[in-house]
C-alpha cells in the first residue's frame, strides 16, 4: 500500500460521491485506521482484500 493507493481509493470514493467515513464504515473500522491503512502505515490482510473488493 502507498500513497499512491490512498489517492486511487479516494478518487474512486469521490466518483461514488461517498466519503472516507463511509467506507470506514463499510470495512467496520475506525476513519484513522482507515486512512493508516490506504497510506501503508499498516498491512492487515483480511481488511486489506475487503478494501479492494469494495
Amino acid at each position: 500500500m502507498s500513497e499512491e493507493f490512498y489517492r486511487e481509493v479516494k478518487y474512486k470514493l469521490e466518483l461514488k460521491e461517498k466519503t472516507i467515513t463511509w467506507f470506514s464504515n463499510m470495512v467496520g473500522i475506525s476513519v484513522p485506521y482507515t486512512i493508516d491503512i490506504l497510506k501503508g502505515k499498516r498491512s492487515p490482510k483480511e481488511r486489506i482484500e475487503k478494501i479492494e473488493y469494495i
